[in-house]
């Protein structure tokens, strides 16, 4: 694999690191680049067809394990690369198994970055909300979780704090870095908030609890389309910009309306459901969740002014609208239905 324009995908079978290894083998033509898909399980079934795609693309994908929590580990997989992406996950406690250890993530990320002298790093963000609702403030309940040395942390919202200590992180090092800020993925409908039939009258209906705010929403996809938009116009272009990544701003109206339309069957947001009722529902990150609509829907001007549709397409254009991601996965929407049992 030729080594000045390797890029190392970690998270490279999650959503977002994923997009990106089939944006590159999809787009850049050129071959311009070739991919080191970081996993930390090699034996896993995504990471299998990771290798079935290396022997399809001319050894275009180098598979390697790394574990993002071990500098060494995290070090080596950067050598000789051109560039990065990097993402964490929260949400996998496989791989936080404290809420703390994704800052901790990043400061390896930012750390090796700077060892093996990287030329361009692109870090999957989000802002850091105590700028909008400091931690005195009622605005959003405070919640406290522990640290891996046992300690107790204070948090409004874990995963964006965690985030956003990052990015100081790969300032300090001095890695030029473009810090990409996602908005809510379409995919998260067949993952974390799945239409459902439910009621006497069988009804269609999901539960996102932000009111009326319109929410930036995108593909994971075009998030690999546009990281890929951002390696190739390069650090000169890009290195210590922050890029709103969003397709369109929708209220759970508003896609309640094109799910409905495209899927041919009444399908409902369900309002009687608050993020304040949500956050009593005990699963683990309920309140974390949460308090994350709250921002999104008291604190929406500001959310969405980071997440710029104009913004996005000045990077790449041929972005995926909600309408079409769902005609285009209508399929498989149907039979994702949850069945609720009364």
């Amino acid at each position: 694999m030729k080594s000045n324009k390797i890029i190392v995908v970690f998270g490279a079978t999650g959503s977002q690191g994923g997009a990106l290894v089939r944006a590159i083998l999809a787009h850049d033509t050129q071959k311009e680049f070739y991919i080191r898909a970081v996993t930390r399980n090699r034996d896993s079934e995504k990471v299998l067809k990771l290798t079935k795609m290396m022997l399809e693309e001319e050894n275009r994908v180098e598979v390697i394990e790394a574990d993002a929590n071990d500098l060494e580990q995290v070090t080596m997989a950067l050598k000789d690369a051109y560039g990065a992406f990097f993402v964490t996950n929260p949400f996998d406690p496989s791989s936080c198994a404290t809420l703390d250890l994704e800052s901790k993530q990043a400061w390896n990320f930012a750390k090796a970055s700077e060892v093996v002298g990287l030329h361009h790093a692109i870090w999957s963000t989000t802002e850091d909300p105590l700028e909008d609702v400091p931690m005195e403030s009622d605005a959003i309940p405070t919640l406290t979780a522990t640290s891996q040395d046992g300690s107790q942390t204070c948090y409004k919202l874990p995963h964006f704090e965690n985030k956003a200590k990052g990015d100081t992180f790969f300032q300090e090092f001095s890695v030029p870095t473009t810090f990409i800020l996602p908005g809510f993925f379409y995919e998260n409908f067949l993952s974390y908030f799945p239409i459902k039939r439910e009621g006497e009258n069988n009804s269609l209906q999901f539960l996102v609890p932000t009111g009326d705010a319109k929410i930036p929403m995108t593909s994971a996809e075009d998030i690999g389309k546009v990281a890929l938009a951002i390696f190739q116009g390069g650090p000169k272009e890009f290195a210590g910009k922050k890029i709103g990544i969003s397709t369109e701003h929708l209220s759970m109206d508003d896609v309640s309306e094109r799910f409905s339309k495209v899927l041919g069957e009444s399908v409902s947001n369900n309002k009687f459901v608050t993020a304040e009722i949500f956050s009593t529902f005990g699963f683990p990150m309920c309140q974390e969740l949460a308090n994350m609509f709250i921002y999104w829907r008291d604190f929406n001007a500001q959310y969405r002014s980071r997440r710029s549709v104009d913004e996005t397409k000045n990077v790449y254009s041929d972005l995926t609208s909600f309408e079409d991601y769902v005609q285009e996965n209508k399929e498989i929407f149907v039979n994702s239905f949850v069945e609720v049992v009364a």
